[in-house]
């Protein structure tokens, strides 16, 4: 659990539009990981007379980031953890329910690496969301693609539209994809913004190359009971409707120029078929090369023979 400059900028951002930190829960108590140029241009945004200001000033480089939540207006400030190891105020496991004197308490709840390592999704995120005064917000940091390994899991755009919707007493203010590491350095971008899979009517699949970062704030805008009607993904929902029925009854009454359109994504197709298999050859180089790198890979073929009858068992 770290803030790096990428989140470091997004919370100044909203900082700046408004967000309140004056009480503030972090998951896990946050390292620094930023270098000292980074943690110059952060101070640049912030009050000149602050702890945290004054010591970037110095040319330290903090352990751990209270001093700049305390820049950011927290007089009250909390690291919660399942483990006192890095000192953390408040011990809680995310897995199980939030103790009752913890609920509607902050303003901010900031998470920068902590609930991709919390197997029970539902219960987490239940757990800061139910921490959060009416008109609080929380600012989290999840991992995207690429990350395959470092936590349970990673997250989509639809998760945290479904999550943090109306129907559990939230409004998505932001979200945001980006490259966090780049070549052994954590970087600032570039950010994208990311649209509601529900508002573009179709599913938001991102592809990169590098390991990418969801970047959220979503505000609470009233108590409601978390999680009371579990959510569903969007386009399902829309395909599950009376008026989706209809128009696939429609759909099926082909045009002549819906025959056309058919005939030339065919043809498409069969072009895209020469592309996959060179992208398959030169992804198998690339695994390759990190099987050589990396104990924990191993390759395997699949048999295409079909086994003797003899040792086929049956049921």
């Amino acid at each position: 659990m770290a803030v790096t400059i990428l989140n470091a900028l997004f919370l100044a951002e909203c900082l700046r539009e408004g967000a309140v930190f004056n009480s503030t829960l972090t998951l896990g108590r946050l390292d620094c990981f930023m270098s000292s140029r980074d943690l110059q241009r952060i101070a640049r945004l912030l009050p000149n007379d602050s702890e945290f200001v004054e010591s970037i000033q110095r040319g330290e480089i903090p352990a751990y980031m209270e001093a700049l939540f305390r820049a950011m207006g927290a007089s009250r400030l909390d690291a919660m953890d399942a483990n006192d190891f890095e000192g953390a105020t408040i011990l809680q496991d995310l897995n199980e329910p939030l103790a009752a004197h913890l609920h509607s308490k902050y303003d901010a709840v900031v998470d920068a690496g902590t609930l991709e390592h919390v197997f029970n999704v539902p219960a987490a995120f239940k757990n800061v969301m139910d921490a959060l005064k009416v008109g609080g917000h929380f600012f989290g940091t999840l991992p995207a693609n690429n990350y395959c390994g470092h936590g349970f899991y990673q997250f989509s755009a639809e998760f945290f539209y479904r999550v943090f919707s109306g129907q559990n007493g939230f409004e998505m203010r932001k979200l945001f994809i980006a490259p966090a590491y780049i070549a052994g350095k954590w970087v600032d971008g570039p950010v994208f913004e990311v649209l509601d899979p529900e508002e573009v009517r179709g599913r938001v699949q991102i592809e990169g190359r590098r390991k990418m970062v969801f970047l959220v704030q979503a505000r609470k805008m009233r108590e409601e009971a978390v999680f009371a009607t579990w959510p569903q993904q969007s386009d399902y929902s829309a395909a599950w409707s009376p008026r989706s029925a209809c128009q696939h009854q429609h759909d099926d009454e082909l045009t002549m120029l819906q025959s056309a359109v058919k005939t030339y994504r065919k043809i498409v197709n069969r072009i895209k078929g020469v592309r996959r298999l060179s992208e398959r050859i030169k992804e198998r180089k690339v695994w390759t090369r990190l099987c050589d790198e990396n104990s924990a890979l191993k390759p395997h073929e699949w048999t295409d023979q079909r086994p003797a009858d003899s040792i086929i068992v049956r049921y």
